[in-house]
């Protein structure tokens, strides 16, 4: 479980679940505004409290740690989305 899995969905969509099933850790980002958040805070670090704000509940995999668990990251994209409902 070297990698976290990002995830572009809905948590409770059904094919985002899929993934998060085979995903050791895994971050779900739902809009281009999230995907924004998690790499300004890959890059410059962030508020924790903030962070979990943002990605409560099944949004991140248990125990998951932003600080330590966004070092190296996969993205997965759930393909039913339509495109305007992410944007």
């Amino acid at each position: 479980d070297t990698f976290t899995s990002i995830i572009h969905g809905k948590v409770a969509h059904q094919e985002a679940k899929n993934h998060m099933s085979w995903a050791g850790k895994y971050l779900i980002v739902y809009s281009l505004a999230d995907a924004e958040f998690v790499a300004n805070y890959i890059l410059n670090g962030g508020s924790r409290e903030e962070f979990f704000a943002r990605f409560p509940g099944e949004a991140t995999s248990p125990g998951f740690d932003p600080d330590q668990d966004l070092a190296y990251v996969g993205v997965a994209n759930q393909t039913t989305m339509l495109k305007g409902e992410t944007q």
